[in-house]
């Protein structure tokens, strides 16, 4: 059936002289380009800035470099996912798709123009007067967003309030201005889990495919101008976990949650981490990329994160002078941690319209973050930890308390561990990250922004000695199971 709705759509193909191809019918409501090798970066160029302007999603298919040399000029970040859909109704959403086949990127396109390309309530009042206004608007602005997403589409629908008011602009008005908001802020989903077995095996550990992963990570690359010095701008990258409640994050499948065995052996306890930062990693065949050490019961750093190795200052894809601003969920041993519920954004400063050559908007805002708001959520026998010994990356760790938990055990003396601790069933890590980075001594770089979700599955022995990489380490315990999924955004800095 699938086949048969693709060939119909290859019939609905829109050929067009130096435009990219077109499918019109493949997903009902959301136009499909597909860029091929062959095609110029002038006419993808042209074909994907005339879909920008018109205001309206479309899904995009091709080769990442090519593609994100071909729109440097208009958009910032691209998740290297091959297959996008592209939002610039508010803001500039980039949203990556990965899929295993043809078929399997249909269905996730479908499913996004479902669940999200509903047209928004439309913006103003009714009664509205022609736009008239030549010159320049002072902006102060305060929301609050739950996460980096909103961040932009906030942004974008304030700041049309504020510049237009109780008007109604034109079409070259309205595009004047969502050029200028794409080029202060672009956001999306770096990709989707949804009960996705591992992507990658960490060598020498075993490989399992009971632990999975349901998750979602949105990301914000955003610009800020000092106001007192102009020339001082700053990027901003917030990347975020979504979803609350109940199947969020890292989970076993359905009859391997972790127990305690009739000696008295913990048996598939999780430990789990997120890798962030910048730059290239180290090839995944690189066993020393991945110490020992680095695994629960031991907590050293990795050596992924290539900006952080002896021979970054080699290497042009580090940023210059990345800076951590906010990290959660915080430290704990055990018991409640504090996550994120929302956060306060300040933008101040002026937008200002001019109509020669053309009609062109442009801004001047300092974009601040203000109060976080936090919530409290368990982590029962749950020990996190944040190191804060690298520059290019951070690594957050979840692992089990095990003495904590023979001393549920000892006083309850039932074998399922469901009911004592999130790392023998679903733990939602609520993750986020925010660093900021300076343009100056950054302009004109294209540098990889890579998150690695590490999942590991524990045995443990009645003494609280866990499994290492061999079979029957412990006792007759199995080796532990060590596998990652990861994403990657590839992000441009203007050159000013």
């Amino acid at each position: 059936m699938k086949r048969n709705l693709l060939c119909l759509a290859l019939l609905s193909v829109i050929p067009e002289a130096g435009a990219i191809t077109r499918y019109n019918e493949l997903v009902p409501g959301l136009p499909v380009f597909q860029v091929e090798a062959g095609d110029t970066r002038a006419v993808v160029h042209r074909s994907l800035t005339r879909m920008l302007d018109a205001g309206r999603p479309f899904a995009l298919i091709g080769d990442t470099a090519l593609v994100s040399e071909a729109m440097a000029g208009e958009v910032n970040a691209w998740p290297e996912t091959g297959a996008w859909v592209i939002d610039p109704r508010d803001g500039l959403g980039i949203h990556g798709i990965v899929t295993i086949d043809a078929d399997t990127r249909t269905d996730a396109f479908s499913r996004w123009q479902e669940d999200k390309g509903a047209d928004p309530e439309p913006r103003g009042r009714t009664g509205r007067v022609r736009f008239n206004f030549v010159g320049q608007r002072d902006v102060a602005l305060t929301f609050d967003v739950s996460s980096p997403g909103a961040v932009c589409r906030a942004f974008s629908r304030q700041m049309y309030d504020t510049l237009f008011g109780n008007t109604s602009p034109d079409a070259e008005d309205r595009r004047a201005f969502y050029a200028e908001v794409r080029r202060w802020c672009q956001y999306g989903d770096l990709s989707y889990y949804a009960a996705a077995p591992r992507s990658f095996v960490i060598e020498p550990f075993h490989d399992t495919r009971d632990v999975l992963l349901t998750l979602t990570t949105e990301w914000a690359f955003i610009r800020s101008e000092d106001s007192a010095q102009p020339a001082r701008v700053t990027y901003s990258m917030w990347a975020k976990t979504v979803g609350d409640g109940g199947g969020f994050g890292f989970t076993h499948r359905s009859g391997t949650e972790g127990y305690i065995d009739k000696h008295g052996n913990v048996r598939n306890l999780m430990d789990v981490a997120i890798h962030s930062g910048w730059g290239g990693l180290a090839d995944r065949e690189t066993i020393t990329a991945w110490p020992l050490n680095s695994t629960f019961p031991f907590d050293g750093n990795t050596l992924v994160y290539e900006c952080d190795g002896l021979d970054a200052h080699l290497r042009f894809d580090c940023p210059f002078m990345p800076r951590v601003r906010r990290l959660y969920p915080q430290d704990t041993h055990d018991g409640s941690v504090a996550v994120t519920n929302s956060t306060r954004m300040d933008v101040v400063g002026n937008a200002r319209l001019t109509t020669s050559p053309t009609r062109k908007v442009t801004f001047g805002i300092d974009l601040t973050y203000g109060e976080t708001k936090t919530t409290e959520t368990t982590m029962s026998m749950v020990r996190i930890h944040s190191n804060a010994d690298t520059v290019n990356h951070r690594t957050t760790r979840w692992m089990p308390n095990l003495s904590a938990i023979s001393r549920w055990f000892a006083t309850y003396d039932f074998g399922g561990l469901a009911w004592a601790t999130p790392l023998a069933t679903t733990l939602n890590p609520h993750y986020e990250i925010l660093w900021e980075v300076p343009l100056m001594g950054n302009e004109g770089r294209v540098v990889p922004y890579y998150m690695i979700y590490e999942a590991g599955m524990n045995q443990c022995n009645a003494s609280a000695n866990c499994s290492g990489w061999k079979d029957r380490q412990i006792g007759t315990l199995p080796g532990k199971a060590r596998v990652a999924w990861f994403d990657a955004v590839m992000l441009r800095f203007p050159n000013r």
